[in-house]
């Protein structure tokens, strides 16, 4: 529960101290504003070349409305790509953190449980090979225990 309430109170810090990410916010800005400034300059592009029959007065209308607008688009495109893969690389990132954190977490706390069990050591009831509680030799049979040490088991050594 600790490192889930650190986790919470250093996200409320970062809230409170206005520390966001803006370095890949400008990618999702201008990217929107350059896809938006595409699409007026198509627009404009093709309206301009509308109103006239002639193709030495559409060409000026083609290139600078309607190639500047598909180079804003795809421009736009690559930026909002970009504020994506960052996104994802972030989120990558602070999954792999709480990963060790719980990977560091578990280690611990097995090592512990080894440390703390006292090793208890079995024996079947007709049998004279001593055995560790959970040994697949002693499944389904009654076993009691024991503290003499004859003959160990091979497949719980």
């Amino acid at each position: 529960m600790t490192d889930r309430h650190g986790e919470l109170v250093e996200s409320a810090r970062e809230l409170h101290s206005g520390k966001r990410h803006w370095n890949d916010r400008w990618l999702l800005v201008a990217g929107g504003a350059a896809l938006a400034l595409g699409l007026v300059a198509i627009v404009l592009g093709w309206y301009g070349a509308a109103q006239s029959t002639l193709d030495f007065e559409q060409t000026p209308y083609v290139i600078s409305g309607g190639l500047l607008g598909v180079g804003l688009i795809v421009l736009g495109s690559f930026l909002y790509f970009s504020f994506w893969l960052t996104c994802l690389v972030r989120e990558n990132r602070q999954t792999a953190t709480r990963t060790a954190a719980h990977q560091d977490r578990l280690e611990h706390l097995v090592a512990q449980l080894l440390v703390d069990r006292p090793e208890q050591l079995v024996v079947t009831e007709h049998g004279t090979v001593v055995h560790r509680v959970g040994c697949p030799a002693t499944l389904g049979q009654p076993v009691e225990a024991t503290t003499a040490s004859s003959a160990t088991c091979e497949l719980c050594r």
